[in-house]
């Protein structure tokens, strides 16, 4: 950027929605979230975050950025922005039935899956991703 050197610093905040005071809260427990120094725009955050705090649906991500000016005035800039996570919680007391249980890769498997219900609406669509095991081939 014209006018700025690299001394470009960020900064992430994290903040958890409390639904009884309709306020932002600052989350300052550092051990769920990860980044790589003010130098660095990266920010992690670990999936322990949403199975430790399972009824938190509503999270927010901020992140402040000061810009150092090589120009005569040399002043830091700041600029913030900030993005909310909803979080889609997982549907429940379905049940899923394969049939045939066992084939190979020419194998067709009828997946039928009833009584699913979902607390953030509907369940409109199913997924199914497997994992092959190499043990099960004979080399």
């Amino acid at each position: 950027m014209i006018g700025c050197d690299s001394s470009s610093t960020y900064t992430f905040n994290l903040y958890l929605f409390n639904n009884s005071t309709s306020q932002w809260t600052y989350f300052s427990n550092s051990s769920y979230y990860f980044t790589s120094g003010q130098s660095n725009t990266d920010f992690t955050i670990s999936k322990s975050l949403f199975t430790d705090y399972p009824s938190q649906n509503v999270w927010k991500i901020e992140l402040i950025v000061n810009v150092a000016s090589t120009l005569s005035t040399n002043q830091t800039y700041q600029g913030a922005t900030s993005m909310q996570i909803l979080v889609n919680f997982s549907p429940l007391s379905g049940v899923c039935t394969v049939n045939p249980f066992y084939g190979n890769t020419t194998s067709l498997f009828n997946i039928m899956c009833n009584s699913w219900k979902d607390p953030d609406g509907s369940v409109t669509n199913y997924a199914f991703y497997s994992k092959l095991s190499i043990e099960n081939f004979i080399l």
